[in-house]
């Protein structure tokens, strides 16, 4: 097991369990289980809606983050649906509600990543699974009983894999999410 001082930490700000598991699962696959400490920030499933509990407190954890050295191997993970917007539209709004928090949004050298699944994480499990989906559709229906680190683990070896690869737009975004992460920890 890898000494605490060389494990990477990340905090992962998200909607639910599932997209908690989802993201640990996938920081595992790509950097080793004894490699990585995952904390989860605290959302409350069953209390309003996901999306706004991530947007309430992503200040708050951004804030957690920059008072860490900036070279320290700690991240903010934030994943977040799509819902009927974009990636770089829901990166906006969390812009805003940073600044609202007088906070500037993430830069792109900050150890912070933001997932957007369009529409939702299922849409990724659909893409994993054929290699097609429509990002406006919703298929919670179709992997409601599915196990989150499955997906995550496939996905895994299809961002490493990225240059044949053609990935539906929101997670073509998010593997360019995820390399940020790995080329700051080559292994």
């Amino acid at each position: 097991m890898a000494a605490r001082a060389e494990r990477i930490r990340f905090t992962i700000l998200s909607e639910g369990l599932r997209d908690y598991y989802f993201v640990k699962s996938y920081l595992e696959a790509a950097f080793g289980k004894n490699k990585v400490e995952c904390f989860r920030s605290q959302t409350v499933p069953g209390k309003g809606s996901g999306e706004q509990q991530v947007r309430n407190l992503f200040p708050m954890e951004l804030a957690a983050r920059r008072k860490r050295p900036r070279e320290d191997n700690y991240w903010l993970m934030v994943i977040t649906d799509g819902d009927r917007f974009s990636p770089e539209k829901r990166r906006e709004q969390l812009a805003r509600e940073a600044w609202e928090k007088k906070l500037p949004m993430a830069a792109d050298k900050e150890r912070v990543a933001v997932f957007v699944p369009c529409r939702n994480i299922e849409s990724w499990f659909k893409w994993i699974d054929s290699g097609i989906v429509d990002e406006s559709e919703d298929y919670k229906k179709e992997y409601r009983q599915v196990k989150p680190t499955k997906y995550a683990k496939e996905l895994h070896k299809k961002c490493r894999e990225q240059a044949d690869m053609e990935f539906c737009p929101s997670l073509h975004d998010a593997c360019e999410q995820w390399q940020k992460i790995v080329c700051c920890h080559q292994l």
